[in-house]
């Protein structure tokens, strides 16, 4: 795909566009995209693929990089957007932007299209539906001005050079203002265009950034309104202000209603990582930022004082943790095992459940087991305090009683527990499951010291 705009789409006769190639193929066909850097792209609405009688797969041909020099925007339904990551980190289709977008009615609304390991700087869910990002990167970006502005921005305050689009951003002569950050949520051009059924999962989220955060907001994950929404497996780091925020505030005026909050929302075995400073504060480079503040990375904001309905949130790794501002309200909203940071947990408050979860709140302060340390929203082994927790479970697992392991343990002088080493503090240590791992946070933040069936076999000497 590279030809000419009156070419048959075949073998020797390319395409000239996306939206063609989409046009003239037929469902369960392959588009191969040939190598090189194409100008944005919008593929429409194609009235012949309204119905699921198959899937349009794009992917670069074998061994070649596709770079799309602008925003890549898919109108059209039941589409596959296929890159690979290669085993250098470099992918082989990439985009300034990556838009699913709803066009002009709800009648055509995008739907059942799939991006798959793609590489961009942001992307955007617009009003459409049954919409998958797997795998992928995205990051960094970036809002600046365009170089050479001056005078005052929007909310105030003088732009300065400081807060020109970097060069070799791409943006140095249009300016990178609106759209910057990843988002989800309606079209104002479409009334009723609540985003449903989307998915994220296994992306990269990262370095969205600002140099002019009072005229330019950014952040990461931007939620405006929507339901059925799966974040999971995924990784945001190095993001302004958070990972994820959810405020709706949308009006009539605006988008022709107002919408409400996001419900029906999955946020499970993720990897939050602490926001960044501006890009242009002190250890700013210019496009992003490695120092870390103590933002929450997960900010829900309950805008017209609307209720929070079917969240959970679950498994997730955090070093600074969640806020709910203002004084929200909820139905059926879940936070379950996750790992790090803080949170307010609610206690009494109806339709909210706290569940086990590893992070200071006022139900309590997560008690570390004896053995972990909690670092970087993680439960981490803790040197010598293994070998002893080791030794209590295989002298339990052989027989021995809690009295005998605990008087073997004085002897040794090995690292003292809960005060020191008595019967009961031996019950305490066997009795806990967290010793197997993997209960809490995603995959690999919460690892075992003991076997299963070693701990099983243990629990004799807990009685």
């Amino acid at each position: 795909m590279d030809g000419s705009p009156e070419s048959s789409c075949r073998r020797g006769s390319p395409c000239n566009s996306f939206d063609r190639a989409y046009r003239l193929a037929r469902p369960g066909d392959t588009v191969q995209i040939a190598a090189g850097t194409y100008p944005e792209q919008l593929v429409g609405v194609d009235p012949g693929k309204l119905r699921p009688t198959g899937t349009v797969v794009f992917r670069p041909a074998p061994g070649a990089t596709v770079v799309v020099d602008g925003d890549l925007t898919m109108q059209g339904s039941y589409a596959v957007f296929e890159g690979e990551r290669r085993g250098d980190g470099s992918y082989s289709f990439r985009a300034r932007r990556v838009q699913s977008g709803i066009g002009h009615s709800l009648a055509t609304a995008s739907t059942n299209v799939t991006f798959r390991n793609l590489k961009a700087n942001t992307f955007s869910v617009t009003g459409t539906r049954s919409i998958t990002f797997e795998g992928g990167d995205y990051g960094p970006s970036v809002a600046c001005w365009p170089r050479g502005t001056t005078g005052a921005g929007p909310q105030g305050g003088e732009i300065t050079p400081q807060m020109w689009c970097p060069i070799g951003s791409g943006f140095e002569e249009t300016g990178n203002t609106s759209g910057t950050e990843p988002r989800i949520g309606p079209s104002g051009d479409v009334k009723g265009s609540w985003p449903l059924n989307v998915v994220l999962d296994g992306v990269t989220v990262h370095d969205q950034n600002s140099l002019d955060p009072f005229n330019l907001h950014s952040g990461g994950l931007f939620l405006v309104s929507g339901r059925d929404l799966r974040i999971e497996n995924s990784l945001f780091y190095g993001n302004i202000v958070y990972d994820v925020f959810a405020q709706d505030f949308t009006t009539p005026d605006c988008c022709g209603m107002t919408y409400g909050p996001f419900t029906d929302v999955v946020i499970a075995n993720n990897r939050f990582r602490a926001p960044v400073n501006a890009a242009l504060q002190e250890g700013g480079n210019g496009w992003t930022s490695q120092v870390k503040n103590e933002f929450p990375e997960i900010q829900l904001d309950p805008r017209n004082g609307r209720t929070w309905e079917n969240w959970r949130i679950e498994r997730n790794s955090f070093e600074n943790g969640i806020l709910f501002d203002g004084r929200p309200t909820f139905r059926q909203v879940e936070v379950v095992r996750n790992i790090g940071g803080s949170s307010e947990c609610y206690p009494g408050v109806p339709g909210f459940r706290w569940v086990e979860n590893a992070m200071t709140s006022r139900c309590g302060s997560f008690a570390v087991p004896f053995g972990y340390a909690l670092q970087d929203g993680a439960l981490r082994r803790a040197g010598a305090a293994v070998r002893t927790v080791r030794s209590i479970f295989v002298s339990a697992a052989s027989g021995t009683d809690a009295a005998a392991i605990a008087r073997m343990l004085r002897r040794r002088e090995r690292p003292v527990a809960y005060g020191g080493w008595t019967a009961d503090s031996v019950r305490a240590i066997v009795r806990n499951r967290l010793y197997v791992g993997g209960l809490m946070g995603p995959p690999g933040s919460h690892p075992g010291l003991v076997f299963s069936r070693v701990w099983k076999r243990a629990q004799q000497a807990a009685r």
